[in-house]
């Protein structure tokens, strides 16, 4: 009987030994860690909802991310990744303009660390109505001039912007045209800007249409073939009346057309110099409408003994 206690003795104090060990070692080993995850991104979700009643936000107390301080074994805490860290703000339960605070949830991937502390528990908001109004386009441009290109248009020439109550009196739609390559775009971007300088908030501004055509205006030089001059003359000078024509068109047709040109049919007087014949009619090229002339007077000059 004796023995037999001494053994169930010995037993316990067996498991006891290993417990006492498992937990030196665990505790020895894997230690308790606690860790900061820092600049977690903000996950913003809800937004359809705020849409459908007619709501958007326009400021948002920043920071835009979080600071996390999760504790749990270190074995642990050296597998989690910042990815496994989700943090949310939920705009659905808004439903007025004016300032709102919303609580910031946090969800973990794992469920071996626990969360101890947030750099902010509770996010403040300012949300306005939305509103639409039709905005004009406008254009702006460089390296134009050398190609004799201006007077832009877009098509279509406005666009339905719709945004923050508040903001839409200082919001303009804009587009740049960069001919400095001598290139041009199918299309162009617009570009929606507050006027007095300030930042949009994102995602808080949409367009019925995102980009537009651009036509424009250019000077054609005029080039006439001369018929008929006199074999017995030479000739020292033309000039055209006008030396130039403008035509319009879209960018990429008016790249291409560089000349308006005509035939001088007429037999040309050499025994008076100047002579001119006139008018001549001119042809365009394609895709290009004339603008208000669509033919030149020829002088020619010829050299007098």
């Amino acid at each position: 009987m004796e023995k037999k206690i001494k053994r169930y003795v010995m037993q316990i104090i067996c498991a006891f030994s290993a417990i006492a060990l498992w937990l030196f070692v665990t505790y020895t080993e894997d230690p308790q860690a606690n860790l900061w995850f820092r600049n977690i991104p903000v996950t913003y979700v809800g937004a359809e909802a705020l849409a459908a009643k007619n709501l958007v936000f326009i400021e948002k107390d920043e920071p835009a991310e979080i600071n996390v301080k999760l504790t749990g074994r270190r074995s642990a805490m050296q597998r989690l990744l910042d990815t496994d860290i989700k943090i949310v703000v939920d705009y659905s339960a808004v439903q007025e303009e004016g300032n709102c605070t919303l609580p910031v949830q946090v969800t973990l991937g794992r469920n071996d660390v626990q969360i101890m502390k947030l750099s902010h528990t509770f996010l403040s908001y300012k949300v306005d109505v939305l509103e639409t109004a039709e905005k004009n386009i406008t254009i702006t441009s460089s390296g134009a001039d050398s190609l004799h290109i201006s007077q832009f248009a877009a098509s279509p020439a406005t666009v339905r912007v719709t945004g923050p109550k508040s903001l839409m009196p200082f919001i303009g739609a804009s587009v740049h045209v960069d001919l400095s390559g001598g290139q041009a775009q199918d299309t162009y971007p617009i570009t929606i800007a507050d006027q007095r300088g300030q930042t949009l908030p994102e995602g808080s501004i949409s367009l019925d249409h995102s980009a537009v055509e651009i036509y424009a205006t250019r000077d054609l030089e005029v080039s006439v073939e001369a018929m008929n001059l006199p074999q017995d003359k030479e000739l020292e000078a033309v000039v055209y009346e006008p030396a130039r024509v403008p035509v319009r068109g879209k960018l990429a047709n008016l790249l291409q057309a560089d000349k308006a040109v005509g035939v001088s049919p007429v037999w040309v007087n050499a025994a008076t110099s100047p002579a001119s014949v006139g008018p001549v009619q001119l042809t365009f090229p394609e895709n290009v409408e004339v603008v208000d002339k669509d033919s030149v007077t020829v002088t020619y000059y010829f050299k007098t003994e």
